[in-house]
């Protein structure tokens, strides 16, 4: 059986609020959207966050998972991925220094792929990753600076939202990004301090780009 997701030794998960969320007995497959229905997935031969009223994943002969669609032209469209074609890119992403001593921060919430990988990425490779779904964006950017964060997950939408806030985030060196175009608007989300004044790095779909996510 090929390798599925990890809960690596040094990771630690915090919500929203701050407060550390320990492993949870393993369960599901089929598990709440939150903080401790992503601790319980860890480990399972096959698991899905959210839809609880669809039909559960079945274990194969290898680690499966399920993500869902947007749902925005009906009801969101189950999609059945081993958990090896994950990992395979998180041995990619450790070379940017996603590990033990990274902090970690997911802006959406876990039932969207990119925040569902940032957050499996980061417990995978010993990181503390910060879930902050239940803030607003503004509380969002604070939680950034306040928390140290290094590597924050967004898509454009988010970045535009972070924006309009204010304070720096002195500690962040890389922003991935998922989802649709970074416009203009949204790389304006990417202007802040990095690491002694620096932008930090942006990476969407093989582009690297310097921004800076908070002013």
């Amino acid at each position: 059986m090929t390798e599925g997701f990890r809960w690596h030794p040094a990771a630690r998960l915090i919500d929203g609020a701050g407060g550390e969320v320990a492993r949870q007995p393993l369960a599901g497959p089929v598990l709440p959207d939150s903080p401790q229905g992503l601790a319980a997935a860890i480990g399972l031969p096959a698991f899905r966050i959210g839809a609880p009223d669809q039909p559960a994943p079945v274990p194969r002969d290898q680690p499966v998972f399920e993500t869902l669609t947007s749902g925005s032209t009906g009801q969101p469209r189950r999609i059945l991925r081993t958990q090896a074609s994950w990992t395979a890119s998180f041995a990619v992403n450790a070379g940017f220094g996603i590990g033990p001593g990274a902090r970690v921060a997911v802006l959406g919430r876990l039932v969207h792929s990119l925040a569902l990988y940032g957050a499996v990425e980061g417990l995978h490779l010993g990181a503390t990753v910060h879930l902050l779904d239940a803030l607003r964006p503004d509380r969002q950017r604070k939680a950034l600076a306040g928390r140290g964060i290094t590597h924050l997950y967004a898509t454009p939408a988010q970045l535009r939202l972070l924006a309009e806030g204010q304070g720096a985030c002195p500690d962040l060196r890389l922003v991935l990004v998922g989802g649709s175009k970074l416009d203009p608007p949204a790389a304006g989300g990417g202007r802040g301090h990095g690491p002694g004044g620096r932008g930090a790095r942006v990476l969407r779909r093989g582009r690297d780009q310097l921004h800076h996510p908070c002013r």
